[in-house]
């Protein structure tokens, strides 16, 4: 073996055994260090219920999702988008509610509707610990909604279930107000909880405006359970185990 090629090998050995040493090091710090997540990734699901002109409010619940993108890097506010999916519905079982009409329109007595929402929400921290979160949100944003009979059939094209006079859309403005909590694991990953109320700007998430007799819009209200998934990260303090 030449002198060159001894020496060769014995650098790309000192320059390994170094990179691992490293490498063992770093492993060493992460593990005495809490990681505290700057972006996190929520997957949610939800359950939700309606109040309107159908039903005693909140009654009948329905099942959803919701994926949300949370930015985590200062300390009492912060934003996030969010898109979620609702499905919910609402009953009453006979016409008492509604005026004798005498041009035969027949108000629907039940609806089942899903909803998507896409918002933008600011958070305010009240609590904001290395292992807990305790915030207040409020959002702004829009949904789409598609209320059905129990046949199927889309409400919105069913015009004598409603006023000649009567016409809407499909799409709304919502200023979502949430309240939660999330607890963090070392690793930057947590889980959480949060209840919504959505502030829906339409009277017609039931089909039902003129002919009802709850004034006002209707509403919707949600349960979330959610995953957390950090998407960058700095480090606090050091700690000890």
């Amino acid at each position: 073996m030449k002198l060159a090629d001894f020496f060769t090998m014995k650098i790309v050995f000192l320059a390994v055994s170094l990179l691992l040493l490293c490498n063992v090091g770093i492993s060493q710090r992460i593990k005495w260090q809490r990681l505290t997540p700057t972006k996190m990734l929520e997957i949610g699901f939800t359950g939700n219920a309606y109040n309107g002109d159908l039903g005693s409010a909140y009654q009948k619940w329905g099942a959803g999702a919701s994926l949300s993108l949370l930015l985590n890097e200062k300390e009492k506010l912060n934003g996030g988008i969010s898109l979620s999916y609702h499905s919910f519905s609402g009953q009453t079982i006979s016409f008492e509610p509604f005026p004798i009409n005498e041009e035969d329109v027949y108000p629907n007595t039940f609806f089942r509707s899903n909803s998507i929402a896409a918002s933008y929400n600011l958070r305010y921290h009240f609590i904001k610990s290395d292992h807990i979160h305790l915030y207040l949100a409020q959002g702004v944003g829009l949904l789409r909604f598609s209320s059905k009979d129990s046949a199927g059939n889309n409400l919105q094209d069913r015009l004598l279930t409603r006023n000649f006079d009567e016409s809407y859309s499909s799409t709304t403005f919502i200023l979502p107000t949430s309240v939660g909590c999330v607890f963090l694991l070392r690793n930057g990953y947590g889980l959480g909880l949060q209840a919504s109320i959505q502030n829906v700007f339409s009277d017609y998430i039931d089909n039902i405006s003129q002919l009802g007799e709850k004034p006002g819009s209707d509403n919707i209200i949600s349960i979330k359970a959610a995953f957390y998934v950090p998407l960058s990260f700095y480090s606090t303090r050091s700690r000890r185990r």
